[in-house]
């Protein structure tokens, strides 16, 4: 399979994945209650979606490396999604838990994608990033304490106003930040990715023109 045909092939489903990470993190980012439920029902559809794009993805950029742990990634991305969604109302603990495991699960498998796949797929320095910010996510849910609750205050013009932070409002916001961060690099490197492939194909087309031109003469 030529560059140009795999370029083509892949900058569609990148940015259907793309509008989707948008999506959930403005939503996430505007809401007004970042709870672990808010975060669990929003990581369960997150997770949902992108696996079956991702599934999409790893079949149509061909064989080897890429496509299956593409489609292992598809697989651990649908299962996090499901577990998100079964446990959405159990707390900040378990929003952690499945947010490391679909974060530790598909950003491995998709830095292994472009590690194995560099130099031999267009694509493998998108899933070196894109995976690369999935793997941070989830050593952060690691490291962040489930019980962790601070209270703060700030004062201005005489007017105090208080609050507590705690973990699952750390978490929801990371989740947010991430999947748009995610969203911008996608949306970025598939519309490269279009014009790269078309760019090439139409220099394809020439090259044949020329050659078939000089055969006849």
């Amino acid at each position: 399979m030529s560059e140009s045909t795999t370029r083509n092939r892949v900058w569609l489903p990148q940015l259907s994945r793309s509008l989707i990470l948008l999506i959930a993190g403005l939503f996430i980012t505007f809401s007004p209650n970042h709870d672990s439920l808010l975060g669990l029902l929003s990581l369960g559809a997150i997770a949902l979606a992108v696996g079956f794009v991702i599934a999409w993805e790893a079949i149509a950029a061909g064989g080897g490396p890429g496509r299956d742990l593409g489609l292992a990634e598809a697989v651990a991305a649908l299962v996090s999604g499901v577990l998100a969604l079964i446990f959405s109302g159990t707390g900040a603990g378990t929003l952690l838990l499945i947010t490391a495991i679909f974060a530790g699960s598909t950003g491995i498998l998709e830095l292994l994608r472009g590690i194995l796949s560099r130099g031999k797929h267009p694509a493998s320095r998108d899933w070196l990033t894109v995976g690369a910010m999935a793997a941070i996510l989830a050593v952060i849910m690691v490291l962040l304490p489930a019980d962790l609750a601070r209270s703060w205050e700030v004062v201005d013009h005489g007017e105090s106003v208080s609050g507590i932070l705690t973990s699952q409002i750390i978490a929801v916001g990371l989740i947010g930040a991430w999947a748009i961060l995610s969203g911008v690099f996608l949306f970025i490197a598939a519309l490269s990715n279009k014009w790269a492939g078309e760019g090439k194909g139409s220099d394809q087309v020439e090259k044949k023109g020329a050659s078939i031109a000089q055969a006849n003469s």
